[in-house]
């Protein structure tokens, strides 16, 4: 598994996750049951109202395995090392139970209820160990290129940043952590059984940075492909 950072802000890095990575997630059949056989997303991000760079993620489930992959490309570089602070460090029990930036992005697709914002995230990015904590803050209307079907409406869900370990003791954190104003927007897309992110906000102590979504392709077996423009 390959892992590279790629941060507009640590705040930006914990949430989105900025990455660079693939892996091989193996399913016992009735897990790889129901998921598309092929997902591919293009976002735009965007960083106080300047474009700064795109994310790409791709999944392709083959047999009983799901290979997810992502890429990051940033126009403006990353912020200035801070001086040494102290860190939390990461501890063995910390590790139970957590899964990858992107396995959390699998996670986010599919709900336990018909509320897909009633979850507490486990995560742990390599160097980080932290909980994105999800509730039911409204609704927003999908605006698209041309109709692909889907329903229009997103379901808008607040996110709590929840340091855990691994994370510096300084004001950014702090920030971070009290800040109610996270926002991820999932679009229901019924006939793939998935919720997809339509739209990521996440006010940062250095500025705002929006992930919106340009592109959505899905495919799964014995059914039209999906194709979302926006």
């Amino acid at each position: 598994m390959a892992l590279r950072f790629a941060c507009l802000s640590r705040g930006v890095c914990c949430v989105l996750g900025g990455w660079l990575l693939s892996l091989s997630v193996s399913l016992t059949p009735a897990a790889a049951d129901g998921w598309p056989a092929a997902v591919r997303a293009l976002y735009q991000i965007d960083f106080n109202g300047f474009n700064v760079g795109t994310f790409e993620f791709q999944s392709q489930a083959e047999s009983e395995s799901y290979t997810l992959a992502a890429n990051a490309r940033l126009s403006i570089l990353p912020p200035a090392a801070a001086a040494t602070v102290p860190i939390i460090p990461v501890r063995e029990h910390h590790l139970k139970g957590v899964v990858d930036p992107l396995s959390a992005i699998m996670m986010l697709s599919r709900a336990a209820s018909s509320d897909p914002c009633d979850r507490r995230i486990p995560i742990f990015d390599g160097k980080e160990r932290f909980d994105l904590l999800l509730s039911r803050k409204g609704e927003m209307r999908v605006t698209e290129q041309a109709p692909s079907g889907q329903p229009d409406v997103a379901y808008v869900c607040r996110v709590r940043y929840l340091p855990i370990a691994g994370h510096k003791i300084d004001s950014e954190t702090k920030f971070m952590a009290a800040n109610d104003a996270i926002e991820v927007a999932l679009r229901p897309v019924p006939s793939a059984n998935v919720f997809v992110p339509y739209q990521i906000n996440i006010p940062t102590m250095a500025g705002s940075a929006t992930i919106t979504s340009k592109r959505v392709e899905i495919a799964s077996p014995g059914k039209p492909q999906i194709a979302m423009l926006y």
